[in-house]
């Protein structure tokens, strides 16, 4: 569907394009034409939370815009909450109920009036209004309104269209930032100036307080939250504390890390030690083995002597002392005590050896004397022997000592490493909660120093109404119904099934288009003289064209049939007889009427058309088409349609060519094709070709230059323009 078409389409349906949009912008004049006239006021409120200096911001020059926006969100929700527009709604009501006399700044007069006559009840008004008071007037309505039983004053503010209406005061308010800024602006229309002050008045002075209270609610119980868990992190790190305290005294722990490096070096200078003494103890074994070679029966009797045996054992006994005391504390004590042990052991083995030398002196000659040394050594070398055995035997000692204590240190030492890791968590816990509770701390201090909303703009009294919408309206109700109208008629046409066009026949049959054939003509202003005369030329040169284009025996034989019955297929089939008669010089015309009381085609003989009414029934068509072949120029015969006769009398004869004949006000389906076909398979012998009748004139300029008819300039000028061919 063209530009073109769709034009012509609308200029068809202009009366109905014209007259429902008129009918509704009419409509909507009528409705509105009482409507009262309405009064706006505003007011801005400076919040401060885009740009606003607080408690957090001094250090971070930084705007955090989803927290903007969140806050402006809370603004908002806070503004429409039903609670706000109850509160709102009942300061309203109150503040009318206290005036004796009409207020124009707070109430008109009619207003006034219907508040007190229509909209309550006189026994519910003196209840309300015994003491003028507002807030005990208020106080009254809130028990009422709360109250669970129906009653009049929650029919006013919850179902009454009047100004205390808590849907009626949300609907009628709009706010919105002002840019980027910090400023919200609320606007309120009302019916009457003073209603839409005093809205604005009592709305901004709950919106503070409700905005105010909200923020500071919410900081002191983030406050309270942090208070009471502090304490409870406090308590653990205590309990914690108190835990290692208590661990450390019952096991005699003063600093581990410390102990712990002292007891490490204490038992590697005991390894050390032990060591020592094992090389000690080595080399004076093999030395005395060596000497006591060298002994004779006199000295070991002398060394196996009761006095000798018990001073080497006193001298052990000393050197065990000596051992055991060296490794204990340094103190002065210990010292003074070692000391004196060391003295006492060191003046006991000389006089070991003293002894010995004595008694080798009056027991031997001098030529044995040397045999003094070697007593000596072998004395020096015992002593060495039991003096090593005993610090070893100590150190030994010393050395299971030191095991013993690694073995109560190890699990000391992961115990205090737990009981540090729990300290440490509960410190951090501490402090952590600690931090949150100085932000919460900072959060109230922001809400009481810098939260406070501030009133930029005060609610005016309008003097002036508001511009009437009437003629918004009645051309948004004309456009859209105009939009409706003109997509409903291009939508229906759209989804028509119907051919219509001659390209939608072409394309539909697939099979060549010879010509069309028009409708009854209503328009006056087409040329329908000239219009015929153009159509018949059309199908004049289409028919010459596919005669000369057949094979068959017979050059001037047309069959005409359709895939469905037709009303008009006499008088198109004598239309196709004036067109052929243009090419020959008379022409017969077979056809059939499906009733008696149809009228029969008469003769033109003066055209040279000569019309004959057959029964399709008998073959007596058959032997005049015969002999006519031989003595007439052209033969239309009109055979019927498949669904209504059998065609095995006419397949006798091979017509020149078959023309389908397609009403344009018909869809074609799948019982068309079927029909098509068969008549194909009918005559297959004859080119079928396709006419379509019962077209719209306005669809021909598909098959024509231009429809004839008289145009004004400005069309033609329109039409060219639209179609780029001026």
């Amino acid at each position: 569907m063209n530009l073109i078409r769709i034009i012509k389409l609308l200029v068809r349906k202009k009366f109905i394009i014209v007259f429902f949009p008129l009918t509704v912008a009419l409509l909507a004049f009528l409705l509105n034409r009482n409507n009262p006239k309405e009064y706006q006021s505003g007011m801005i409120f400076n919040t401060g939370i885009a740009s606003g200096t607080n408690l957090s911001s001094m250090s971070n020059s930084r705007v955090d815009y989803f927290a903007v926006n969140n806050a402006f969100d809370n603004l908002t929700t806070i503004l429409q909450s039903r609670e706000t527009l109850e509160d709102v709604a009942i300061s309203l009501l109150a503040l009318h109920l206290s005036l004796d006399s009409p207020d124009p700044y707070i109430i008109s007069k009619e207003n006034f009036n219907k508040l007190r006559e229509e909209h309550l009840s006189p026994a519910v008004v003196a209840e309300l209004t015994k003491t003028k008071e507002i807030k005990t007037i208020e106080e009254k309505i809130r028990i009422d309104y709360y109250n669970q039983e129906p009653n009049d004053l929650k029919v006013l503010l919850q179902k009454s269209k009047t100004f205390y209406n808590i849907d009626a005061i949300k609907a009628n308010m709009t706010f919105s930032r002002k840019g980027n800024s910090d400023m919200l602006e609320i606007i309120y229309r009302s019916n009457d100036p003073g209603v839409c002050l005093s809205t604005l008045s009592l709305l901004a002075d709950i919106f503070k307080v409700k905005y105010s209270s909200t923020r500071n609610f919410e900081a002191g119980g983030i406050i309270e939250y942090f208070i009471a868990e502090l304490e409870k992190a406090k308590m653990r790190l205590n309990n914690a504390e108190e835990t290692l305290k208590n661990y450390s005294q019952e096991n005699q722990i003063i600093n581990y890390e410390e102990q712990t490096k002292f007891i490490s070096e204490g038992k590697e200078e005991l390894e050390k030690d032990i060591y020592k003494v094992k090389m000690e103890l080595e080399s004076s074994t093999k030395a005395l083995a060596e000497i006591s070679v060298s002994m004779d029966e006199t000295a070991a009797k002398y060394l196996n002597g009761e006095g000798i045996m018990r001073q080497m054992k006193e001298i052990a006994q000393l050197t065990t002392a000596i051992t055991t005391i060296s490794l204990r504390e340094s103190s002065p004590k210990n010292i003074k005590t070692l000391d004196s042990l060391q003295q006492v052991q060191d003046n006991m083995r000389a006089g070991m050896i003293n002894t010995a030398d004595e008694y080798y002196s009056r027991s031997y000659s001098k030529e044995i004397l040397p045999r003094l040394t070697v007593l000596s050594e072998y004395l020096k070398y015992v002593l060495e022997i039991d003096k090593n055995k005993a610090k070893l035997e100590v150190l030994l000692t010393q050395r299971l000592y030191f095991i013993d204590l690694f073995s109560e240190f190890a699990p000391v030492g992961f115990n205090l490493s737990k009981m540090a890791r729990e300290i440490q968590i509960a410190e951090q816990e501490y402090l952590s909660i600690l931090h949150g509770l100085n932000q919460a701390k900072i959060h109230k201090s922001n809400s009481e120093l810098f939260g406070n909303l501030s009133l930029l703009d005060r609610p005016f009294y309008p003097l002036n109404p508001k511009g009437s919408k009437m003629a918004m309206v009645l051309i948004a109700g004309f456009m859209v119904s105009l939009l409706f109208v003109v997509g409903t008629i291009v939508g229906l046409e759209i989804m028509d099934r119907k051919i219509k066009t001659p390209s939608s026949i072409q394309e539909a049959t697939n099979l060549k288009l010879l010509g069309v054939i028009s409708s009854p003509i209503q328009n006056k202003k087409i040329l329908q003289e000239d219009l015929q005369q153009k159509l018949l030329n059309l199908l004049s040169n289409n028919l010459n064209i596919a005669l000369n284009k057949s094979n068959t025996e017979a050059k001037n034989l047309i069959f005409l049939t359709s895939t469905r019955t037709q009303d008009n297929m006499n008088e198109a089939g004598l239309f196709v007889s004036k067109a052929l008669q243009k090419l020959t010089d008379k022409v017969i015309y077979y056809y059939f009427t499906e009733s008696n009381d149809t009228p029969e085609l008469t003769e033109n003989e003066e055209s040279k058309i000569f019309a004959r009414k057959y029964d399709p029934i008998g073959n007596q068509v058959i032997q005049e088409l015969r002999q006519n072949l031989k003595e007439q120029d052209g033969v239309i015969v009109r055979i019927p349609e498949f669904e209504n006769a059998v065609l095995n009398t006419f397949s006798s004869i091979v017509p020149s060519i078959v023309i389908l004949m397609v009403n344009a006000d018909q869809a074609w389906g799948f019982h068309d094709k079927a029909a098509l076909d068969f008549i194909k398979e009918t005559f297959p012998k004859s080119e079928i070709y396709t006419v379509g009748t019962d077209m719209n004139v306005n669809y021909m300029e598909e098959v024509i230059s231009e429809v004839p008819k008289n145009r004004g300039k400005l069309r033609v000028w329109v039409k060219g323009l639209i179609t780029l061919n001026k």
